[in-house]
């Protein structure tokens, strides 16, 4: 008798334990979860898992599509990727995230840098991902060093 209540009550904290690890993932609240996607997807992006970041990331957007910085992260993540098919999807998400909020000057830059023809007149200049990501990289590093408008 002893022994089938001990096993009992093992039984029921394992559930209680289980229920607290898995029941915010599956949490009745949209933005929870839409920041649970969003805390994933930086997370991959900053170990270079872009795929798997822009699943993540696909998920937020479909939870809320009017995040305009949920959608910036998504072009971020398409043009990390760096394959040629991803690059509309890309600009998708930066209109969207423009569309959303006027103010997000990043994915106007990004959207400016990367719908520009190229000197020959063949557009978009996204010829793999050197040309087009370095330029990126470029533009970001001298935003940094600007000083602040007065």
């Amino acid at each position: 008798m002893l022994l089938y209540r001990c096993l009992q009550t093992y039984g029921l904290c394992l559930f209680v334990l289980a229920w607290m690890l898995v029941g915010p993932a599956y949490s009745a609240d949209p933005r929870t979860k839409k920041a649970a996607y969003i805390e994933k997807a930086d997370a991959y992006s900053k170990d270079g898992k872009y795929a798997e970041a822009v699943i993540e990331l696909k998920n937020a957007v479909q939870i809320d599509p009017n995040d305009a910085v949920a959608q910036y992260k998504l072009g971020m993540a398409y043009l990390q990727l760096g394959q040629q098919e991803n690059f509309p999807d890309a600009l998708t998400a930066f209109e969207s995230s423009i569309k959303h909020d006027p103010a997000q000057t990043g994915a106007q830059l990004r959207l400016a840098a990367t719908s520009r023809p190229s000197a020959t007149g063949s557009s978009p200049p996204f010829a793999g991902r050197s040309p087009l990501v370095e330029a990126l990289r470029v533009s970001s590093r001298r935003a940094s060093v600007l000083p602040p408008p007065e």
